[in-house]
């Protein structure tokens, strides 16, 4: 009962683990044309990784720039106080192969504790109301 995306993005992350870089280049790539997934940005990070082992240094900076924007998108909607369009955990999982992504093409990972911290502190504040 999963959409079709969910099902290629997992076995996309599958094949990138296994090592298998063409089969999770194409698992990433088809869970790209499903527009039905809210998540649709987890796939980004993990697919510059597969791009970049691959050598297409040019589509990897792309989509790990897509992922900087969808994330950045996602921390905003946080902090201006909306909900996620997906579950709470995909959240962590964006940031997670964001930040695996960022090390692994650039050497460094971006510094996003202001917004991290901004959003802790509006979630702790819930718990006084």
């Amino acid at each position: 009962n999963h959409p079709h995306s969910v099902c290629r993005y997992f076995t996309g992350l599958a094949q990138l683990r296994a090592g298998n870089l063409q089969r999770a280049a194409f698992h990433f790539e088809e869970a790209d044309f499903d527009r039905r997934w809210p998540s649709k940005g987890l796939n980004e990070a993990p697919h510059a990784i597969v791009l970049y082992r691959l050598g297409d240094l040019n589509r990897a900076a792309e989509k790990l720039r897509s992922s900087d924007d969808e994330l950045d998108r996602w921390l905003q909607r946080l902090l201006d106080g909306d909900p996620l369009n997906g579950p709470w955990f995909d959240l962590l999982e964006l940031l997670y192969f964001n930040e695996l992504a960022h090390q692994e093409i650039n050497g460094s990972v971006p510094d996003r504790r202001d917004s991290l911290n901004g959003i802790r502190t509006a979630s702790l504040s819930l718990f006084e109301q």
